[in-house]
């Protein structure tokens, strides 16, 4: 069978942290690779009540096709929350409805990448892009960075020199998977320097409004000259999963080829799940939401940072990012690869940081996601990847001890959990 694939299919990266945690469920693992939203902040009441009104109010229309960009009022607000936070002035004309961010990534490959063709990217970048552009035969470059963002030497270099590049790649707040954000400074002169050359750019925003600390700074769209800025966007983040909505923000010029890739796909993404949405952001506050949400993945990122300070080895440096879901992880001379069979043993994982790499790299990195891991659960796990350095050579340069008689005060439920963790 293998020789009716297509081509690309043979080419496809697996998931190798995936596979390598496709094992029987163990109740006793603690997941840093997991970064799935925190479900204990699923607006579970509110979505009951905009469910209801779907089915009260628009059931002649929620339960039949839309069309391919989406329902007209779902885009209108969509719009007008870019256009406040971004000081733009885009429209529902502007707007197209996908099945989560991750098919916004797949449009925009089928509509502007042929095989052979050039993707510029920041390393490292999420393993989910990586695949979606790598379906359609790209060749990735890299481009190097430092705590700004983007080098605009190196960009300019690489635009020019490469023959084929169509697309930039970019995630300038709180990147995925290193958690880095550019500065203002930085966006500015990406903006001027892309303005000089036939490309198109990405920019995916999934992660703005996870900011911790700091001042919100604008996307590069802001700054956006003659429309070569694709802003993507999902609500997986900070909604729900299940409601598979993200969107597609592009210029006049571009929507009717989106719309068109798009209706190609899948006719259109689920009008139930658009009107439960839409029901969603006319009754209630999602910018609430947010800020709750904000609040409980500073605290694990605090309590994370804290638990790092407290066992991690001197070799290990790791980022304390201003937003985001994630913190990055780096142990010279470690390969995470072997350090995550150690701490598999010791049940706890992470994603090991070569899975961000295209070309190779990032073997003595790892990424540690801290959105669904309990807070009671956080210390106990980062002493477990400690113990797997131990294994390897690379011991704490402190230990975290207990008095004995504090110890035996203790029931033995409350001794159980310290001999596990």
């Amino acid at each position: 069978m293998n020789s009716l694939f297509a081509n690309r299919i043979r080419e496809i990266r697996t998931n190798r942290i995936r596979e390598r945690l496709d094992v029987p469920p163990d109740i006793g693992l603690i997941s840093f690779a997991s970064s799935l939203p925190a479900k204990e902040l699923f607006p579970v009441k509110e979505i009951e009540e905009s469910v209801k009104e779907a089915f009260t109010r628009w059931q002649d229309t929620a339960l039949q096709y839309s069309s391919s960009e989406g329902i007209f009022p779902l885009r209108e607000k969509i719009a007008l929350r870019i256009n406040a936070k971004s000081m733009t002035k885009y429209s529902q004309n502007n707007i197209c409805i996908t099945t989560g961010s991750q098919q916004g990534i797949d449009i925009l490959g089928k509509l502007f990448i042929n095989e052979g063709d050039v993707v510029l990217y920041e390393p490292p970048m999420q393993l989910s892009v990586l695949m979606a552009f790598f379906n359609y035969g790209v060749k990735f470059v890299e481009i190097a960075a430092d705590e700004q963002g983007m080098l605009i030497e190196d960009l300019e270099a690489a635009l020019r020199m490469e023959k084929q590049v169509k697309m930039i790649y970019i995630c300038p707040d709180f990147m995925r998977p290193s958690g880095k954000s550019w500065s203002m400074e930085r966006r500015k002169a990406f903006a001027e320097t892309i303005s000089d050359f036939d490309v198109m750019v990405a920019e995916d925003i999934t992660f703005s409004d996870f900011r911790y600390e700091g001042e919100t700074i604008l996307p590069v769209a802001s700054f956006d000259k003659k429309g070569q800025v694709i802003l993507v966007g999902t609500f997986s983040r900070i909604f729900c999963p299940g409601v598979r909505l993200g969107w597609l923000c592009v210029s006049n010029e571009l929507m009717e080829y989106v719309r068109n890739i798009k209706r190609s796909s899948d006719l259109s993404s689920s009008t139930l799940d658009q009107y439960i949405l839409d029901n969603y952001l006319e009754k209630y506050n999602i910018e609430n939401h947010i800020q709750m949400l904000v609040e409980l993945y500073k605290e694990r990122r605090d309590l994370l940072d804290n638990a790092m300070r407290e066992s991690f080895p001197k070799a290990a440096s790791y980022s304390k990012p201003e937003g985001g879901l994630y913190v990055w992880v780096r142990v010279d001379g470690l390969n995470s690869r072997k350090l995550l069979e150690k701490c598999l043993e010791h049940h706890v994982a992470f994603v090991p940081g070569d899975s961000f790499y295209s070309r190779g790299g990032g073997d003595n990195i790892f990424r540690l996601s801290l959105t669904s891991i309990p807070m009671e659960r956080i210390r106990a796990g980062i002493r477990r990847i400690a113990k797997g350095m131990s294994a390897l050579g690379f011991h704490p340069s402190t230990r975290v001890t207990i008095n004995p008689q504090t110890y035996l005060k203790l029931d033995k439920n409350e001794q159980r959990k310290i001999l596990l963790s």
